[in-house]
């Protein structure tokens, strides 16, 4: 049985992603964490998904993932992706491996 996952993460993680052994997802802090072997590159929210940050995304502000805390945004190194990297797998690698390994 799948697990509940909202819509475009069930699409991304079972139709993109293939269900592969190495991508994981995990609920964390009331988001979605999307792994590759255990390290966290994308966060599902609100029927998007955001990468952490690369070199290959657009990092201005308005596509900068936040949350609220204290009646304050908080801002994460997590930016929304343009889902059409979904149709290109090998450039949705390099986006995986980019948001994993660059700080």
């Amino acid at each position: 049985m799948k697990n509940q996952f909202p819509a475009l993460l069930e699409y991304f993680y079972y139709d993109i992603l293939r269900d592969e052994a190495r991508f994981s997802v995990k609920k964390l802090f009331g988001e979605w964490g999307i792994f590759e072997n255990d390290k966290i590159f994308a966060i599902c929210h609100d029927g998007e998904i955001f990468f952490r940050k690369n070199k290959f995304l657009d990092q201005s502000q308005e596509n900068q993932f936040f949350y609220f805390w204290k009646w304050k945004k908080v801002f994460l190194p997590y930016f929304r992706v343009d889902e059409a990297i979904f149709e290109d797998f090998e450039l949705l690698e390099k986006y995986i491996k980019t948001s994993i390994w660059e700080k």
